[in-house]
């Protein structure tokens, strides 16, 4: 998808990014904190935290990310 708004927004000067993160710990996560096992082989060895995808988000949006 990210594709195909490039090929159709860049040539307009629109820059065009994705964010993709896997698990993501959040209030409606698992019942009392309880994090699947499988996110102990993630390359942090954690499951992501919501601030963590924000900044990025937020960076992105800004004109700091345009080079």
């Amino acid at each position: 998808m990210s594709k195909a708004a490039v090929g159709e927004l860049g040539p307009l000067g629109i820059r065009v990014n994705m964010v993709h993160p896997g698990g993501v710990a959040t209030e409606m996560g698992a019942p009392g904190g309880a994090v699947p096992q499988e996110y102990s082989k993630a390359p942090l060895g954690r499951i992501g935290q919501a601030e963590e995808i924000a900044s990025v988000a937020a960076f992105l949006a800004s004109g700091s990310s345009s080079v």
